[in-house]
């Protein structure tokens, strides 16, 4: 096992100075690492990619270059939410057949979109060789954005965690109902428990208002500050909004269709807030790679 990880850490090393190593002297000065967001939950069925695809068009339209990363393994569907049809996937880079440059889809709003696949349970599993491909890949993706936002998929897993855990923010969705919370609680106490320094943000998605949302985030915090002793920054809440079911039935986002909605008002103060905290000039956070923070977990 030791000898495996110490191949992973040389492959990894090797794929960076590689892309450093490219004739183009822009990419020999470049020290820009994209911020990496991932949007996760604890259950399905809350919103979480449908929020991710407009999150990411409000990101675009405030200057960031943004690329929208499908890790809903299994059950990629940012295709569909968006009305799109690629013809490749993240699973032709792993298996070496294409590069993620021949993957990438152009979205809405010039925002860059990874499409995900059922073969992307892949990734769990995934040999030195692949490992080697991607990690390129994601080093290139990461040189080139502002923003990373990954789509998780909702739950436990470890292939979730990965993902969640590699981020520099962490926004956990859930909706005013007694299930989706106590799963919010659930994922929230397993990233501190893997790593106490994680910012977790909240998102209240399809609340009534802003106090029955105010409501649901100081009960998950004081139950997470009781039980686990920490506390969980409101990042803040979108409210029932039937715009937002009428632009998933015509596959176009609410932020295209009905940007004056009152679904999108909100989401644009958290689009607000996202940028604050991921671009702020005093930030003093870990810029390391995604690629270098999923090393750690794959080796």
């Amino acid at each position: 096992m030791k000898d495996q990880a110490e191949k992973l850490r040389i492959l990894a090393s090797q794929a960076k100075k590689d892309f450093y190593a490219q004739p183009d002297e822009t990419n020999l000065l470049k020290s820009k690492t994209a911020k990496v967001v991932a949007i996760t939950s604890g259950k399905g069925g809350v919103g979480k990619s449908n929020l991710a695809c407009n999150l990411a068009i409000n990101l675009s339209r405030k200057g960031k270059k943004v690329a929208l990363f499908d890790a809903d393994l299994g059950l990629a569907n940012i295709d569909v939410i968006l009305g799109i049809s690629p013809h490749y996937n993240l699973t032709h880079v792993v298996k070496g057949e294409k590069s993620l440059a021949d993957i990438l889809v152009d979205g809405p709003e010039g925002i860059k979109i990874v499409a995900g696949g059922s073969g992307v349970y892949e990734l769990a599993q995934l040999n030195l060789d692949e490992i080697d491909k991607l990690t390129t890949s994601l080093i290139n993706l990461e040189e080139q954005m502002d923003i990373i936002l990954i789509d998780t998929g909702a739950g436990l897993s470890s292939s979730v965690l990965n993902f969640v855990l590699a981020a520099h923010e962490i926004i956990v969705v859930t909706i005013p109902e007694p299930t989706a919370i106590a799963d919010a609680y659930g994922i929230i106490k397993s990233i501190f428990s893997h790593n106490a320094k994680a910012n977790v943000n909240l998102l209240v998605n399809r609340a009534i208002n802003k106090k029955e949302a105010q409501q649901v985030a100081s009960r998950l915090n004081n139950v997470s500050q009781q039980f686990i002793g920490q506390k969980i920054d409101f990042l803040g809440y979108v409210v029932e909004d039937n715009k937002i079911g009428m632009s998933v039935r015509k596959q176009q986002p609410f932020t295209l269709l009905y940007p004056r909605c009152s679904a999108n008002q909100c989401l644009e103060t958290i689009t607000e807030k996202i940028v604050v905290k991921c671009f702020a000039e005093t930030e003093k956070e870990d810029r390391k790679n995604l690629f270098q923070r999923l090393f750690n977990f794959w080796s």
